[in-house]
Parts: C-alpha cells; structure tokens; sequence
C-alpha cells in the first residue's frame, strides 16, 4: 500500500474534478503484485519530480504514475501457479459474495488450501488477511450506498455483509472517522 499525502486544496480539486480514471473502472481491477520492489523506482521519481516543482511537474507525475498504473494493469495482474490461481479464486468469489456470511473456512474449502495456509498466501498476495479484506471491501460499498442512497444506516449495514449494526457503525467510524450519518452529511453535498 502507498500513502500519497494530498492537501487540502488538492483534495476540493479532486472532489469538484474527479480524476475519469477513478470513473472508468479501471482501479477495479483486483491487482495481484508479488514483487513490488520494481515499482519503487518509478514511484521514487514522481516523489523527486513532485519535490523539485519544475516546470510542469504536475504532467510529468501524472504520466509516470499512469506508467506505473499500466505496468500494474498488464500482465502483472496475477501470477502464475496453482497458489495465484486460488487466491484470484477467493478473491473473484469475496467480490460476488461479500454482502454474505462467508468466512475463512468457507474460502478454504473454495481453494482446497487449509484456512491458516490460505490465509498466508493471501496476505502475501493483497498484503491483508482475508477478514481484513472481506471487511475493506464491506465499508467501501457502504460508503457508496451511504452516499449515494437514501436507505437507512441499519440497512446498508444488512446489504454489505454486516450481521450487527452496532459493529458496523463502530467499525465505519474507526476507517473513516466519521459514523455513517456523519459521513452521510459531510459528504453527500459534495459529490
């Protein structure tokens, strides 16, 4: 996971402008990187680039991290074995059934690996466990529909998976920092 610090100002432009790429569906894509150490370099220039502020910088980080974006995006996407396939499996299965009561156990059976093993090499290959990724997945839909309906907050709880809205509420503030309602209102206008 890379953190881009951004600005306040930076961030209003994005909400007023979001970037067509966010849009296009192209980050949906579930990228499967072993190796990320090739990356570094490319990501080490837009962060030189970014600090010089030459004369169009901007552009020039724009068009590296769009490289950087596309190295993911082609042939790196998963790799190769009976371990990739699986976790490409669970992960194919997590995104159509992620609203369900699904847990570990129930994605071993899926791959034939042992929960504690399948596990490891999920985490190896998304960089989270399971559960954490059940979860993430979860809160990002939630936050859609929060944004973008007028349900409930106990009913989106109930659409993305969560059996207790109590554990939601809570487990959406402790990612976003806000409770839904919260978010709801200070987000909703501006989108």
């Amino acid at each position: 996971m890379v953190n881009v610090p951004i600005s306040a100002a930076e961030l209003d432009t994005v909400k007023q402008n979001p970037p067509s790429v966010l849009n296009s569906g192209f980050l949906n894509t579930h990228l499967l990187q072993m190796n990320g150490a090739e990356f570094l370099p490319p990501l080490k220039k837009i962060c030189d680039e970014f600090s010089l502020q030459k004369k169009y910088f901007r552009e020039k980080c724009s068009a590296l991290l769009k490289e950087v974006l596309i190295d993911l995006h082609r042939g790196q996407l998963y790799n190769s074995g009976n371990a990739s396939e699986s976790v490409k499996a669970v992960i194919d299965f997590i995104h159509n059934h992620f609203y369900e009561d699904i847990d570990n156990k129930d994605l071993a059976a899926l791959s034939g690996y042992h929960e504690f093993h399948l596990n490891r090499i999920f985490f190896k290959y998304t960089g989270m466990s399971m559960h954490k990724y059940i979860l993430n997945l979860r809160i990002n839909e939630a936050k859609r529909l929060v944004l973008n309906t007028n349900l409930p907050v106990g009913q989106i709880s109930e659409k993305v998976g969560f059996c207790n809205g109590t554990y939601f509420s809570s487990y959406f503030k402790k990612v976003t920092g806000l409770s839904p309602s919260q978010f709801r209102a200070a987000f909703k206008n501006n989108i």
